[in-house]
């Protein structure tokens, strides 16, 4: 029996992910090499966003749970959960995390809320390590990111969530950073006063302590009051008329304006054996690519372009002649 923190390891997927599912799953699985209690992937059954619907490349929900249900077969993962939107549980859920009256389970964008909350509150652990699909991750042979994030948040009360380092590593520490403000603190990781959702390590009673988040719209007040007046007493399939329907922001911009009005921060680390990539586009020329782009970074190979930032350079990284660094 491991003695290691209990942590799961939630990866949310959707129709959308189908053609690279196969292989950044494994890879994630892979470079954490850590004795999670549990592997999860979290199937998000809620209609899809309109943009997707006529897009004759997207795949089917049952596609979806094939690819997934193979990967369960490997032994990739332990559990594939579809998400449930039950109206009796998904109150419950709202009501810990957004307050008495929340009914939303998407955001202003359309964008999923709800299957992240329902993936932490179906974890069994202290910890929980969440990873979008699409993330590329990087870690040493002989690391052991997610021992080190849970000390982070063992020694440290003010932290709230923790990264691992984004982009692979500088001579001098900078970040390519847009936008977004941080420092490197003496205690040895950089400091934010802004969440991501893509990837992040929670230790769950901590927060706990944060929750109800406080709501904030979009001047889209009018689609609130009209639709919170019937949301909270619908059921499937009626809910489905709703989804991707509220005006409420993001969750990772909910937590963001907890962190700016409280002590706690975000922390990523500062190691340079463990690092992140997100891809910003994920059409056929990545997916072309992907195979090699994991290899590489399972090796610690990456473009000198590359240092310092988090969003994939694609280009560099598919020009053969690009200059080219083994970490």
């Amino acid at each position: 029996m491991s003695t290691e923190p209990s942590c799961t390891l939630s990866i949310n997927v959707a129709v959308p992910d189908i053609p690279f599912l196969g292989l950044t799953i494994p890879h994630l699985v892979k470079s954490c090499n850590y004795p999670f209690r549990k592997r999860m992937l979290i199937v998000d059954t809620a209609p899809l966003a309109s943009r997707y619907r006529k897009d004759p490349r997207i795949g089917t929900h049952k596609q979806l749970l094939d690819v997934c249900r193979r990967l369960k077969d490997r032994n990739v993962i332990d559990e594939v959960r579809e998400v449930d939107y039950s109206r009796k549980l998904r109150q419950k859920i709202l009501k810990k995390h957004l307050g008495e009256s929340a009914w939303e389970t998407h955001d202003f964008r359309g964008a999923p809320v709800y299957p992240y909350l329902y993936a932490y509150e179906i974890a069994d652990s202290d910890y929980f390590l969440h990873f979008d699909s699409d993330m590329l991750f990087h870690q040493d042979n002989g690391e052991n990111w997610v021992n080190e994030g849970i000390r982070i948040l063992r020694e440290n009360e003010d932290v709230l969530s923790v990264t691992q380092l984004p982009g692979p590593p500088t001579k001098g520490g900078e970040l390519k950073q847009r936008g977004v403000h941080y420092k490197l603190d003496d205690r040895g990781f950089y400091t934010f006063k802004e969440f991501t959702s893509r990837r992040f390590l929670f230790d769950r009673n901590r927060f706990d302590s944060v929750l109800p988040l406080d709501r904030v719209y979009t001047h889209d007040t009018w689609k609130r009051k009209l639709l919170s007046k019937i949301a909270r007493k619908i059921t499937m399939p009626q809910w489905e008329y709703l989804v991707r329907k509220s005006a409420m922001r993001q969750w990772e911009y909910l937590i963001s304006l907890k962190l700016q009005s409280s002590k706690f921060i975000r922390a990523d680390t500062s190691n340079p054996r463990a690092w992140t990539l997100h891809p910003l586009s994920r059409g056929p020329e990545f997916i072309e690519e992907l195979p090699e782009i994991i290899q590489r970074i399972e090796r610690g190979d990456f473009p000198e372009e590359q240092r310092g930032d988090y969003e994939l350079n694609f280009k560099a990284w598919t020009n053969r002649s690009a200059s080219r660094t083994t970490n």
